[in-house]
């Protein structure tokens, strides 16, 4: 789901004045979700508060396939309403998403490509599979399959603990699938998040994924004139510079939602592009004082490769969806000689075998500075008995400047002289 207008009135008093204070109207402009004019923002904002869109349990939604009867409501975007049905001729349960009657054109413009999306073969390719669009009193209605729960919601409720490395593979590769399909059909989703990721069914099927919520997803042709596309902290850095984009927006979007998988809280920001404070201004503070995480077992390294060869702020230079599906983390070739691990045979055997030819792909540095050798050389270089050494990862903290907003985290690697 978009940000909700509650939450756009609350972060855009404290972004105007700072901004305008600086003279910096064109930025603000950046900060606000799609490129909303500032001259219409009250008028639009005021249009938020009107959402009462009021469907009281077993009204009937007539559609153009089927009939539907309303069980109760999902969840709220700013858009309108997810509410559960029951198809009258099968008692099947649907999702119905009820657009606010203002977003008459957004609901057609969705429709159209979700209908692309259906010659896809959503159920193969990991995407929400469409049924049908139709009006009702005035609001435009788009019935989907009904799904569990995001990956956030499901992380929140368990306080926040990351998902396991095993577990994230198996949904990382599904996402990845389902990018590549979007690219071989040349749609962009821009919208990359936990939120629109969704279990299919979290207890008979406990990994299996599927991507939603297509209402900013564009055709590659037209993505430059779309503006300001995803959420702030999942945002590619030449979204926020406002250069040349392409498919692999969606990239970084999915980096940053499968570190959040890992870490349990989000490795940017995600009220504000502006960065930090310097470098040697943070040292010296008592509130900006944190341990490094410390994860046993060195297949951690196989993730970290992963995402650092998604996190690249060059575009060009990021890994496709294609390429993502030959790594290494994706395949489960082990570091010492291409064998599963055991503990990992659970997750194997609900990943697909890559059927993609491998690509040449460059490793990026463990260390920016000091560090010469590809993850995969540090590991190899590992002594037998040292397998299970400790990874500490030191996220950055980046600076006021702009780029240095998208370093990537800095990856060390200790050799534990006492054992695991």
């Amino acid at each position: 789901m978009r940000m909700a207008h509650s939450e756009l009135c609350n972060d855009i008093p404290f972004s105007l004045q700072h901004l305008l204070q600086k003279s910096q109207l064109k930025t603000c402009i950046l900060l606000l979700p799609f490129n909303l004019e500032i001259a219409n923002l009250k008028n639009i904002m005021e249009e938020g508060t009107k959402l009462n869109i009021k469907l009281e349990k077993y009204v009937v939604l007539q559609g153009k396939l089927s009939v539907y009867h309303t069980e109760g409501f999902l969840g709220e975007g700013s858009y309108g309403k997810v509410v559960k049905c029951t198809k009258l001729d099968s008692e099947e349960l649907v999702a119905v998403k009820v657009l606010r009657k203002d977003c008459f054109k957004e609901g057609k413009k969705e429709a159209k490509i979700l209908r692309k999306i259906l010659q896809l073969d959503p159920e193969k390719n990991n995407l929400l599979k469409f049924i049908e669009s139709f009006k009702y009193k005035g609001y435009f209605c788009l019935a989907f399959e009904i799904l569990d729960v995001s990956v956030f919601d499901f992380i929140k409720s368990r306080d926040f603990v990351p998902l396991s490395l095993p577990d994230i593979r198996v949904i990382a590769q599904q996402l990845l699938v389902a990018l590549n399909a979007l690219k071989s059909a040349g749609l962009v989703h821009a919208d990359i998040k936990p939120d629109n990721i969704m279990f299919v069914n979290h207890r008979s099927q406990p990994l299996k994924v599927k991507l939603i919520d297509f209402g900013l997803a564009v055709k590659v042709s037209k993505l430059w004139f779309v503006g300001t596309v995803q959420a702030i902290g999942y945002r590619a850095p030449e979204v926020i510079l406002g250069l040349k984009m392409n498919e692999s927006v969606d990239m970084w979007s999915l980096g940053c939602s499968l570190a959040y998988m890992y870490l349990g809280y989000n490795l940017y920001p995600t009220h504000c592009i502006h960065g930090q404070p310097p470098d040697d201004v943070l040292k010296d503070g008592y509130g900006t004082q944190f341990k490094s995480g410390i994860y046993n077992r060195i297949q951690s390294l196989g993730f970290i490769s992963l995402l650092n060869q998604i996190l690249l702020v060059d575009p060009d230079a990021r890994i496709t969806p294609g390429e993502a599906l030959c790594h290494r983390f994706i395949t489960m070739k082990s570091f010492s000689g291409g064998k599963d691990n055991s503990n990992e045979s659970s997750a194997s055997k609900m990943v697909t075998d890559c059927n993609i030819h491998e690509f040449a792909v460059d490793q990026n540095v463990i260390s920016s500075e000091e560090v010469g050798r590809t993850m995969e050389d540090a590991a190899e270089s590992l002594p037998g008995e040292a397998r299970d050494s400790v990874l500490i990862i030191n996220t950055k903290i980046p600076s006021s400047n702009i780029a240095a907003t998208f370093t990537n985290p800095l990856f060390q690697i200790k050799n534990s002289q006492e054992g695991p």
